[in-house]
């Protein structure tokens, strides 16, 4: 039987998902979901007032969604958004990076969608 919108809305409220993976070399790591919301916010945060592409936020977006989905045991984050737009994780050895930044993506269902104009102009440069 399909789930109808009541149910649907009910179900969605709220909950986080989370998932641990493990890291090579480091030890596990515990992912949130994020929101609609937190999603809609952290795409608005790629682009400037008049829609460009921020290159400097764009340049950081793994570390920007490792931050908001790394949290420890009791939800609290591990990273802020100032360690990824600083050199905060760039000491991380990029197997491990790459392993972790695959995982964040597919947990949150993270894709830049085709034709998603501050990715296009990012390619451009």
């Amino acid at each position: 039987m399909a789930l109808d919108r009541e149910a649907f809305m009910a179900a969605s409220r709220g909950a986080r998902r989370y998932h641990v993976i493990d890291l090579p070399g480091l030890g596990a790591a515990r992912l949130q979901s994020l929101t609609q919301a937190e999603m809609r916010a952290l795409r608005r945060s790629l682009r400037d007032a008049d829609g460009n592409a921020n290159k400097e936020r764009l340049d950081r977006l793994d570390g920007l969604l490792v931050a908001a989905t790394v949290v420890d045991d009791s939800g609290a984050r591990v990273f802020s958004d100032d360690d990824a737009m600083g050199n905060g994780l760039d000491w991380m050895d990029g197997g491990p990076w790459a392993v972790l930044c695959d995982a964040v993506r597919r947990h949150v269902g993270w894709m830049a969608e085709i034709g998603w104009k501050p990715i296009e102009d990012a390619a451009k440069n």
